[in-house]
């Protein structure tokens, strides 16, 4: 509740500077008004308007999770309840990241130079601190939280790249990224044990699903080969756009950085499976019938992330005239 109000706070001061200094609160207006001022180093008025663009992106960054403004998420995702944090781990994430585009590709990228370098460090702490944080968790939301801050790692190569394409990759693998989310939390908030009130809280309390309900495991199975990026699936895809447009925005090293985090994070997915799968316990454990409902939205996710590879045109031209539509 502290950082969150931290936040808030620099999102309002960093919001006050700019008014400050131009008089404008409308984005349209501020565009035009700033056309071409990116250029100028010498004007007051320019340095304060990127003091002002600096608190708001810190703002807008702990609204995220991105590293280093990570720190509240991991015990935020653990304290809520699952429902809860299922809801804030998706939906926060598209209107932050909406804002962002609007705020940073529309009105402010003629300073382009000075924001693309905050994005570009968040991004790589992002996607290192969230993927070797996630090899120790033991506890299922926990993991969950740091999976999310090297995910919006890979999302702000997108808003780094500063060009239209990386625009529709940052969108397509938002929308993957929920999907996936969605996915496996619903699985979550739908498996319990036969003689157990409460939902399974370490990864360790999935151990022989694979063979008490090998369908339900097998399905966790693919929706985690697509948080890793496996081909046909949709995370690869999704991971695949953001890191083309890193290579033609020439950030080589952002994309080098994303893949390697890409082979650390393959590691603490995958040992879900081999829970599922291969772990031996002492006891037998049966769980309870998955409700419909979870049953329904884990069914239609899977759809989307195995066959998203079947027929991507209109979902890619879709997201195009959204990108334009963003910054145009």
């Amino acid at each position: 509740f502290i950082l969150g109000a931290f936040s808030s706070g620099l999102l309002l001061f960093g919001s006050s500077l700019i008014y400050g200094f131009t008089g404008l609160t409308n984005f349209e207006e501020l565009a035009k008004l700033l056309t071409g001022v990116g250029s100028l180093t010498d004007n007051i008025s320019y340095i304060g308007i990127i003091t002002g663009i600096t608190f708001v992106s810190v703002a807008l960054l702990f609204k995220v999770a991105a590293a280093p403004f990570h720190m509240w998420s991991p015990d935020v995702y653990e304290g809520a309840p699952t429902p809860v944090t299922a809801f804030f781990s998706t939906v926060p994430k598209v209107a932050v990241f909406a804002l962002m585009l609007r705020f940073f590709f529309y009105t402010f990228f003629d300073f382009i130079s000075f924001w693309q370098q905050i994005f570009i460090v968040s991004s790589l702490f992002s996607m290192i601190i969230g993927s070797l944080a996630a090899l120790y968790q033991k506890r299922i939301k926990r993991l969950m939280a740091y999976s999310g801050i090297a995910n919006v790692g890979y999302m702000l190569i997108g808003l780094a790249s500063g060009t239209i394409e990386s625009m529709t990759g940052l969108l397509i693998f938002l929308i993957i990224y929920i999907a996936m989310t969605i996915a496996f939390f619903s699985f979550v908030l739908g498996l319990q044990k036969m003689k157990d009130t409460r939902l399974n809280t370490y990864i360790s309390d999935l151990v022989n699903l694979g063979q008490v309900n090998p369908v339900l495991a097998f399905t966790v199975t693919l929706v985690m080969f697509s948080m890793v990026g496996l081909p046909p699936l949709a995370g690869f895809f999704g991971k695949m756009y953001l890191f083309l447009a890193a290579m033609q925005s020439e950030l080589y090293s952002v994309a080098i950085i994303g893949i390697l985090s890409s082979v650390i994070a393959a590691f603490y997915y995958i040992r879900i499976v081999k829970v599922m799968f291969f772990e031996v316990s002492n006891t037998f454990i049966s769980y309870k019938q998955m409700d419909k409902l979870n049953a329904l939205i884990l069914s239609f996710s899977l759809y989307f992330l195995v066959f998203f590879f079947a027929y991507p045109h209109p979902f890619l031209m879709c997201m195009h005239k959204v990108s334009l539509s963003l910054c145009l």
